[in-house]
């Protein structure tokens, strides 16, 4: 299945190659999603979304947080704006939902999608420890006294590129709750500029 505009190119807020861009390419076939941690591999250089209108800066999206147990994650989720070049810049040292996309709020029905940096200036960042993260595993999304729990469906090392025709992450869901959870990976190595050359991604479903 193809959409009408392509997902975000998500970039690092400094031009520090340890704080990686997280999607890029333009989607044009919803692919399957892996399950396990499945490999493919990927490039940078992602278009901007055609037609696609500018949405506002990063915002805070007040009293939303997310945990993950597992792993002790425990952080506000801040919104960020798409601007007219398509692009996504998660800050250094937070969680970054995509607003715009068919994309929702952690916790909203539909698919949200929440990046953070694995590494930034040679420091651990909010997703280090993302990737110890199992299927089974639970995820949490608190709004005030809302409190809802997601069940890991799926765990997957992705090139980046192919992530951006990922079905799961960014094809249409306007029927229950999903959360996906991104952040670079070093199991695909990394590109002749420095950055890492895959995601890893985990999906999760509301239980």
């Amino acid at each position: 299945m193809a959409w009408g505009v392509a997902p975000p190119q998500i970039l690092p807020s400094t031009q520090d190659p340890s704080a990686d861009s997280y999607f890029d390419g333009t989607a044009q076939t919803a692919g399957s999603g892996n399950t396990g941690r499945a490999k493919a591999s990927s490039s940078r250089g992602g278009a901007s979304p055609s037609g696609a209108a500018p949405t506002p800066p990063a915002r805070h999206v007040s009293g939303v947080r997310l945990e993950v147990p597992s792993i002790g994650l425990d952080l506000d989720v801040h919104g960020g704006g798409v601007s007219s070049s398509g692009r996504v810049v998660p800050p250094v040292g937070r969680a970054t939902w995509v607003r715009g996309f068919g994309r929702v709020a952690p916790g909203g029905v539909g698919t949200a999608v929440v990046a953070g940096h694995v590494s930034a200036h040679g420091r651990r960042d909010v997703f280090a420890d993302l990737s110890s993260v199992r299927v089974g595993h639970e995820l949490v999304v608190r709004s005030g006294s809302v409190v809802r729990i997601y069940a890991v469906t799926r765990v997957s090392v992705v090139d980046k590129a192919k992530l951006t025709s990922d079905a799961e992450v960014w094809g249409p869901n306007g029927s229950h709750r999903r959360l996906v959870l991104i952040t670079c990976d070093d199991d695909l190595g990394y590109r002749e500029d420095g950055h890492r050359v895959a995601n890893y991604a985990v999906v999760a479903e509301a239980i």
